[in-house]
């Protein structure tokens, strides 16, 4: 991961040096920088690609599979709608404890996991 990207800043990089030689008099160099650059951009995006598909990215798609999100949410939804069934019968600040339960507890956890749920989706 370290390689792809060293391969996307300095392919950034030269890129950009390559696309700054072009103007009202084109710099001798502009367009081999601007070639490496976006050779070494290709390169780092490949090996990025390739690192994802690897069986060590498929354990870690393991830890936030769709179906442990969708769980996830539905828990948080329900806790939510049981909030809102009692919500009546308690005063103001019982209610904002409770919701400031299920927030610090279900909706933190799922927040705090949200990384590992986007690299398991795609």
């Amino acid at each position: 991961m370290l390689l792809s990207n060293i391969f996307l800043i300095l392919g950034f990089c030269l890129g950009t040096v390559g696309a700054a030689g072009f103007g009202p008099e084109t710099e001798s160099l502009a367009w081999p920088f601007l070639i490496a650059g976006t050779v070494l951009i290709s390169v780092g995006a490949i090996l990025r690609r390739r690192l994802a598909q690897s069986p060590a990215a498929s354990q870690v798609q393991g830890q936030g599979s769709a179906s442990e999100l969708k769980d996830r949410l539905s828990a948080v939804t329900q806790q939510l709608h049981d909030l809102q069934e009692v919500m009546d019968s308690l005063d103001d600040s019982a209610f904002f404890d409770q919701l400031d339960a299920v927030l610090d507890g279900a909706v933190f956890d799922l927040t705090k996991d949200s990384e590992d749920f986007m690299r398991g989706l795609g």
